[in-house]
């Protein structure tokens, strides 16, 4: 039986020139362990350089889960300290990427979006999500710095502290309240809106599309000062990573 990808790639039916990429690691809610990261990361660099392609839609197989974070055990059995902390430092390159793609990005939530699961959605440039989807960012309660800049920049200083200061779980309608997500739709319609979204971002004037994009950027990084990938790791470097965790992990299966 042939292995399954972790990333599926997939042209759009209503234009060519758009690009779904796919979560495709359902049986584990799409937690993102190494070879899914990497998986992520090579197949976005591939799409950057092909200049056909003028969207991207980051989406999932699951209408359970757009993705729930890092995977547990996957980290949990990383040797060291050091590890961990390069482990962040490529997530961090991840979402740096996404940003930073030459055409403009959508993301299509389905369902759970935890941890760097929420972030990897909040790199998109918009970010649309069905009505039973559902974000956390708890990275903090175990010590981790990760997706911060960006969360600031898209929902205000406030709300970020709310979120990841206290782990607060926010369903569909706070989550377009605060601006997590930019609309919520059906299950049955969140992939078909993207890619409605994507085709008006390809109709629109490149130059005014491309700097908007690079304007909201330059915010974000102005907010912070710090290599966000840094960020991540200092983070993890600066606290006892294994003990912080595993007490994580505890009280979230009380």
């Amino acid at each position: 039986m042939e292995r399954m990808k972790p990333v599926l790639i997939k042209q759009s039916e209503i234009d060519e020139r758009i690009i779904i990429v796919s979560i495709n690691r359902t049986e584990k809610l799409n937690s993102i362990h190494l070879e899914l990261l990497e998986s992520l990361q090579s197949e976005l660099e591939r799409i950057n350089k092909v200049q056909h392609i003028k969207a991207v839609i980051l989406t999932s197989e699951s209408l359970k889960a757009f993705s729930t974070g890092i995977d547990v055990h996957f980290v949990k059995e990383l040797a060291n300290k050091e590890e961990v902390a390069n482990f962040f430092y490529k997530l961090a390159h991840l979402f740096e990427t996404v940003q930073q793609l030459r055409v403009p990005t959508i993301a299509a939530v389905n369902g759970y979006a935890f941890g760097a699961g929420a972030d990897l959605a909040l790199a998109c440039d918009l970010r649309i999500a069905n009505e039973v989807a559902s974000f956390r960012f708890p990275g903090p309660q175990f010590g981790v710095v990760l997706g911060i800049q960006r969360l600031i920049s898209e929902v205000g200083g406030s709300t970020a502290r709310t979120l990841t200061l206290m782990n607060k779980l926010i369903d569909s309608k706070e989550a377009l309240h605060d601006g997590v997500v930019h609309e919520v739709v059906s299950s049955a319609n969140c992939l078909r809106r993207a890619e409605e979204w994507a085709k008006h971002l390809i109709e629109m004037p490149s130059f005014a599309k491309e700097t908007i994009r690079n304007m909201c950027n330059r915010v974000e990084r102005d907010l912070l000062m710090q290599d966000p990938c840094e960020l991540a790791k200092k983070s993890i470097l600066a606290v006892d990573f294994n003990e912080a965790f595993e007490q994580y992990v505890a009280r979230i299966k009380k």
